[in-house]
């Protein structure tokens, strides 16, 4: 809902100087309205993205990025569930202290004065983002990396599951609990899927606006869509695609099926590729994969904000939590798959979950992933991995437990529908590979291979993937912001 930007240290003028243009490189993050605040010398500001209702500016010691939601002692403490005012945020943790990050199930990233001193802090499995840097004895941190460029020394991603305070550094807060796996029955465990799937997604809809799907057809954002279609009268759903594109007719076979008001956007190779550079700008990477999905994630996006959608929902993480990959299947044992499943989840916030913000505010949208509720995730993490990837007679199906919750609940080919990956279901992989490699001479990259530099470990592995590096290195100069970017190694 924000893009957040602070300064701690230096002179008031300073700062107020560079808080201003830090907010400018995030203006898409939150069109609405601006706000600065300066206590001492720590200096905040947020720029607004209004998705629920009217908005009233007013003074206060905290700025939020997305929502933060909260059980037990949050409850008992704020009588609310649902935080969204910075007022509210503030009173409790003046209450119950930084611990109550615990408690919170959201994505989320949150700069404020506690008890006089600037405290950051960052959800669980970084949702939502959050940089930090030094530059002349000051602290500086942003929602992106643009936000930072050429004021800091270096540039460094907070991260998740952490809090910061000047006296006390950098605290976790969470981590990946050891989970013993259920015993529960098959119907038992699908209905507890079922039953915190539809309380997320009910805790995550705003309370006016239109409210968007970004749908492949695939299962995850296919159930995502159901569990909408059941609490909001006719949501929009999208869907992007190269004209023959197998994700295009599955998703307005959900889309009949639920009855959404359904929009697909057909696009060229041309236009795709016309949009590399924006998409790499925003995207704050250039790992090939991650690349290719952001450019359909970047389009379908601009297409609900032009219907004034301001809050869409994803399918991203069921993949993660419910063994959706393909080369889960060749790992040896259950233990090694449970395993590269936490690994995957650790690593989303430089990877899926980076490409979801980061896309969808591109275009003035807030995401919201019902998949990355903390109880789900609990839960979905103690299911043994026989319900995950099970073998149906004909191999191993993926997901097969999130398959069976909501089997009724959507058509048997979109149950049984195989894993594709975003840029493969929406026809851009061939096209653009194809597309790049006229653009760039092989005389150039054999110039760029035998005088590449070091790039922290990432190997750059084709003329696409170069193509889209250079296109980076132009806008995020400097050897530490290479720390930030992931390199995807399954593809």
């Amino acid at each position: 809902m924000s893009g957040i930007a602070g300064i701690s240290g230096g002179r008031f003028e300073e700062r107020k100087e560079l808080l201003a243009t830090m907010l400018d490189r995030l203006e898409h993050r939150g069109p609405d309205n601006r706000e600065e605040y300066h206590f001492g010398n720590v200096s905040i500001g947020r720029n607004v993205l209004v998705v629920d209702g009217d908005y009233e500016e007013h003074e206060v010691e905290a700025v939020v990025d997305g929502y933060l939601y909260g059980a037990n002692r949050v409850q008992e403490l704020s009588g609310e569930k649902k935080l969204t005012d910075s007022e509210e945020i503030v009173e409790l943790l003046e209450k119950g202290g930084p611990s109550l990050f615990e408690e919170m199930s959201s994505g989320f990233a949150l700069a404020m004065l506690y008890k006089g001193e600037l405290l950051l802090a960052r959800d669980p499995y970084g949702l939502k983002p959050l940089y930090y840097g030094l530059g002349q004895g000051q602290l500086l941190f942003a929602s992106e990396i643009k936000a930072l460029v050429g004021l800091v020394s270096e540039i460094n991603s907070f991260p998740p599951g952490h809090y910061w305070m000047e006296s006390r550094g950098f605290k976790r807060y969470f981590d990946f609990p050891d989970v013993s796996q259920t015993e529960m029955s098959t119907p038992k465990i699908a209905k507890k899927v079922k039953e915190l799937m539809e309380r997320s997604v009910s805790s995550r809809l705003p309370g006016e606006g239109r409210v968007g799907v970004l749908l492949s057809g695939g299962i995850d954002s296919s159930v995502i869509a159901a569990l909408v279609a059941k609490l909001v009268d006719r949501p929009l759903t999208f869907t992007i695609g190269l004209k023959d594109a197998e994700d295009v007719p599955y998703a307005r076979m959900v889309a009949r099926y639920l009855g959404t008001e359904h929009h697909e956007y057909i696009i060229s190779e041309e236009e795709m590729v016309r949009h590399v550079h924006d998409v790499i700008y925003h995207l704050e990477s250039f790992d090939m994969p991650l690349v290719r999905s952001a450019l359909a994630n970047y389009l379908v996006a601009k297409i609900a904000a032009d219907y004034g959608v301001k809050t869409v929902f994803v399918g991203e993480g069921g993949d993660e939590l419910f063994g959706g990959y393909h080369h889960l299947k060749e790992l040896n044992s259950h233990k090694e798959v449970n395993q590269e499943l936490v690994e995957m989840l650790r690593n989303g916030y430089r990877s899926g979950f980076q490409r979801v913000d980061r896309m969808n505010m591109a275009n003035s949208i807030e995401p919201q992933v019902p998949f990355m509720d903390q109880e789900l995730v609990e839960f979905a993490l103690s299911i043994p991995i026989e319900y995950k990837l099970h073998d149906n007679g004909d191999g191993l199906e993926e997901k097969w437990i999130l398959r069976k919750a909501f089997e009724g609940e959507l058509p048997d080919e979109i149950i049984h529908r195989r894993k594709k990956k975003f840029f493969t279901g929406s026809g851009s992989a061939d096209a653009i590979s194809h597309l790049i490699n006229t653009l760039v001479s092989d005389e150039e990259y054999q110039r760029f291979k035998e005088n590449m530099p070091d790039l922290n470990g990432f190997q750059i592995r084709n003329k696409e993937e170069y193509y889209y590096y250079s296109i980076f290195s132009k806008s995020f100069p400097g050897g530490s912001v290479l720390e930030t970017v992931s390199q995807t190694e399954n593809i």
